[in-house]
């Protein structure tokens, strides 16, 4: 109970009374001051390769068969690795239903049978669910990790063209 306690109080934004009194001049997420707090979060942690490594982990994650929770264990690997939240869920959604997961899982069949799924009715998706989730799942684990990198790559780069450019004009 006191782990679940600490690790919502450590997520969840709203006030709690502090253990360790923060550093003067830091600000902090709150939910009284939204405008303040969506600042922070999008200009926390914004160097190109911890923004790159934030959306490689929110594409991974996003890959996964993990119905419903996708966003909580986000928030969670990237608040842990102290990553930009922002940036980590909102690469996520590049993996929303129904491209990704019909990869996963053609990839995922293709494993266990040796052919692609070709055959898509009612009959494969509704009552051979568990079975398709089981194939997301092997399919997520191979083609999470590319689309991770691909995804890291590019964010990588396109940071530093605008970092590049931002140099520039000062």
């Amino acid at each position: 109970l006191l782990n679940t306690r600490l690790t919502l109080r450590s997520v969840a934004p709203w006030p709690h009374r502090k253990l360790v009194t923060p550093e003067q001049g830091k600000e902090s997420v709150s939910v009284l001051r939204p405008l303040r707090s969506l600042k922070l979060l999008l200009t926390e942690n914004t160097s190109p390769a911890q923004l790159a490594l934030a959306g490689a982990v929110g594409v991974l994650l996003g890959t996964l068969p993990l119905i419903a929770c996708h966003m909580i264990a986000i928030l969670f690997v990237s608040s842990f690795f102290q990553l930009n939240k922002v940036a980590a869920v909102s690469s996520s959604q590049l993996c929303m239903p129904p491209i990704v997961p019909a990869l996963c899982i053609e990839a995922g069949y293709f494993m266990r049978h040796g052919e692609f799924l070709t055959d898509i009715s009612m009959e494969t998706l509704g009552h051979q669910g568990l079975e398709r989730i089981w194939e997301w799942f092997l399919g997520s684990l191979v083609l999470g990790p590319l689309f991770a990198l691909i995804v890291g790559l590019l964010i990588y780069g396109l940071a530093l063209f605008v970092k590049g450019r931002d140099v520039e004009r000062v």
